[in-house]
């Protein structure tokens, strides 16, 4: 019996990410908010210490590995971006690809399953905003991308200019989002509503980011998650080291001024 493209991709594991229907029905952590800060590349890089791995397969975009704090990106989104702009039609060469494999049987045991297609724009234009939610919308984390772009020298590697566009500076420079109809940009973010399909992935990565502690100086410096705790950190340990200098220097004044008293008093008995 002949299968259907997308039954017969399934057997060879999950070539596709699920459908959207059954990732929003999925239950998710009560707390689904997701923090821009908590995103943020060099907050994941200089803090949480994850290593970025550029893949071929956007299926394997957002795959976190907490054993070896590996983040898997896909370096093509210009793959993503053909498909995510709008037309006439929100069915994509995929969703008509996986759609026209159920063929005209209404009594196909796979129509169904089929006819739920995950390949359709909303699921690319979601994934385009991942990388504002971790690039774009951050000054460092643009900078940080700078030091680990993937390679573009290699003859077997090739680079995607839009990547650059969309990591490599600010997001509010890149017109795509306008174009594609992407979510306002937020500092914070509903996994169930804003990300349905990337949003599981993202709070597990928050979860592990959240989970980690700067333990240097340059790490508490760079550590900006909570604008407000950092803030306040460096304003006591400022203020606080300040007071401490004052407190030091008038200690060696009074002593100063005791040890001159000693001396006139010595003199004038003489």
């Amino acid at each position: 019996m002949a299968l259907p493209l997308q039954i017969l991709l399934r057997r060879f594991g999950q070539f596709i990410p699920p459908p959207l229907q059954d990732l929003k029905s999925r239950p998710f952590h009560p707390d689904d908010t997701i923090l821009s800060s908590n995103m943020s590349c060099q907050a994941m890089v200089r803090v949480a210490n994850i290593k970025i791995a550029w893949v071929d397969a956007f299926p394997l975009h957002l795959e976190f590995d907490e054993r070896t704090a590996t983040l898997k990106l896909f370096r093509f989104p210009s793959f993503c971006a053909m498909l995510a702009i709008p037309r006439n039609s929100e069915r994509t060469l995929f969703d008509r690809l996986f759609r026209d494999a159920a063929g005209s049987d209404a009594d196909s045991v796979f129509e169904t399953e089929v006819a739920r297609s995950p390949m359709n724009q909303d699921l690319f234009v979601e994934l385009l905003c991942t990388y504002r939610l971790i690039f774009g919308q951050h000054d460092k984390a643009v900078s940080q991308y700078q030091k680990m772009k993937p390679p573009s020298s290699s003859t077997t590697q090739h680079s995607d200019p839009l990547l650059d566009d969309l990591c490599g500076t600010q997001s509010k420079k890149c017109g795509l989002f306008q174009t594609i109809d992407a979510c306002p940009e937020k500092l914070i973010y509903s996994a169930e509503s804003d990300f349905p399909a990337f949003g599981a992935r993202l709070l597990v990565l928050q979860k592990f980011v959240i989970a980690q502690s700067p333990n240097t100086i340059k790490a508490l410096w760079l550590d900006r998650r909570d604008t407000h705790r950092f803030w306040t950190f460096w304003a006591v340990l400022i203020f606080g080291g300040f007071s401490l200098v004052l407190f030091v220097i008038q200690v060696f004044i009074g002593g100063f001024q005791i040890n001159l008293a000693i001396q006139q008093m010595a003199s004038s008995s003489a």
